[in-house]
């Protein structure tokens, strides 16, 4: 592989190491940083966001339903005043008004009578299973539950209850009175969640049973029962815990909430919240890699063009442009080769310029370069495309004549000192004309390049002790 192509190729791995490189390593440190982000601040503030709609949509009502439990009113009317039904009625009515619930109940212990804001709804029996909520919740030793069920008194729709025992002075049991809210409103409070907090919540028991989800959706809580979850989460202060379910990464956050007795879950995946990230990755590893491309283009181009100039330099001369002494040696050992399997006819123009030496004496040497430069340019202009001149030192230039003999040559030799002779531009340059001395000879078959130099050279030598600005031929 060339120096040129071996530079290209380190130059295309090190600028692509970078990109990707650079990429990779800002792809880890935001995906690292956005973990960290939702399990210590995204997470913990949503979930306050959700408690506070929480509390807007449930506490609130267990709030009324324990203010219930405690009022003077119900109590005195418990004991005293149940015959009077259109004040409960009244009364049940104002609370169900005031706060928008969809059920406001009073359920007596004494006569087992079930009220709501339409009056006496049913007296409850044991034997009845609508009405066996009542007396589990009655029998058991709390004081208050939520607990959902369908009420035929109310459209037959699945409701939430929320309800607390009353207790009269020597803290016996005299009724239960409660709120209900319609799931409907609570589910679309979590499905609001998730949507828009990305986020899955649901609420757990102190012995970690799921007993409020949204409808459609299967929390890893409910369906994996999983005891390091319950021991990270279960507790007053809340707990953080991440693991992994179906090679899926969570990170779940717990709030209590002594209101209501339950813990609040809030779940997220982790995925959800970095395929920004990922698609980010891609989108700059695509744009990096664009930019790199466009680099190397940049690069290759330089490279080439920088190239051709150092090729260029190698094998040219620098003031008249003209093929140097190497690259024209180069190509007169391909010719004289070529000759060898085929004679041909081809020819050597040896030209030294006259008195240059005077020239750049008088002169000076920027002249003398300007008479260097005018002299390629008649060359240049005088001869075919297909032949060959190359500045071979000093004043010395060197013709390779294709296809030609000798006499073909001797002409051309000719034409070219007629041009510099008259040249108007040298004559202006030098105030007096410019001359030149020419040997001429033929390339003969099985001659060595150095041989060939040589007779040519001696031709010109033989022009120059003949007066200069002539031809001289060697056969």
């Amino acid at each position: 592989m060339s120096t040129k192509y071996r530079i290209v190729s380190s130059i295309i791995f090190l600028l692509l190491l970078l990109s990707i490189g650079l990429s990779v390593l800002n792809y880890y440190i935001i995906l690292q940083s956005t973990k960290k982000q939702l399990e210590y601040s995204d997470i913990p503030l949503s979930t306050t966001n959700i408690y506070n709609e929480i509390q807007k949509n449930l506490i609130e009502p267990n709030l009324v339903s324990s203010v219930m439990a405690q009022d003077t009113f119900l109590k005195e009317w418990l004991i005293h005043e149940e015959h009077d039904v259109e004040s409960i009625t009244e009364y049940l009515k104002s609370i169900r008004k005031k706060y928008g619930l969809l059920t406001v109940f009073l359920a007596s212990d004494k006569t087992n009578k079930y009220y709501t804001s339409k009056g006496l709804v049913e007296e409850m029996s044991r034997k009845r299973e609508r009405n066996l909520w009542y007396y589990k919740f009655k029998d058991n030793n709390l004081e208050n539950e939520i607990n959902i069920d369908y009420n035929k008194y109310a459209d037959n729709n699945l409701i939430m209850f929320i309800n607390h025992k009353i207790f009269n002075a020597n803290q016996k049991m005299i009724g239960a009175v409660g709120v209900g809210i319609k799931v409907f409103y609570i589910n679309e409070m979590l499905k609001q969640a998730r949507k828009t907090y990305k986020l899955n919540v649901y609420f757990i028991n102190e012995k970690g049973r799921v007993v409020l989800k949204e409808e459609a959706f299967n929390s890893f809580h409910s369906t994996r029962h999983n005891s390091e979850l319950n021991d990270a989460l279960i507790n007053p202060t809340g707990g953080t815990l991440k693991h992994k379910y179906n090679s899926q990464e969570y990170i779940t956050h717990s709030k209590y909430i002594p209101e209501l007795d339950l813990y609040l879950i809030v779940e997220a995946k982790v995925s959800d919240f970095t395929s920004d990230v990922i698609s980010t990755f891609y989108i700059n590893l695509i744009i990096s890699l664009l930019i790199t491309t466009l680099i190397l283009l940049v690069v290759l181009r330089m490279v080439s063009r920088n190239n051709e100039k150092l090729e260029h330099l190698a094998q040219h001369d620098t003031l008249t442009s003209l093929m140097n002494r190497r690259s024209f040696n180069d190509a007169l050992e391909q010719l004289i080769l070529r000759n060898q399997r085929k004679e041909q006819k081809n020819s050597i123009i040896f030209l030294d310029i006259d008195d240059f030496k005077r020239v750049n004496d008088t002169k000076g040497h920027q002249i003398g370069d300007k008479v260097l430069v005018r002299v390629s340019k008649i060359l240049k202009e005088t001869l075919r495309q297909t032949d060959l001149v190359a500045r071979w030192g000093g004043e010395e230039f060197i013709v390779l004549c294709i296809d030609s003999e000798i006499s073909d040559a001797e002409l051309i030799a000719e034409n070219i000192r007629v041009k510099i002779q008259n040249d108007k531009e040298l004559q202006e340059l030098l105030t007096h004309e410019l001359t030149a001395s020419f040997g001429v000879t033929k390339i003969a078959k099985g001659e060595s390049s150095l041989e060939l130099i040589k007779r040519v050279d001696k031709a010109l030598y033989k022009a120059k002790e003949e007066g200069k600005n002539r031809i001289v031929l060697s056969v």
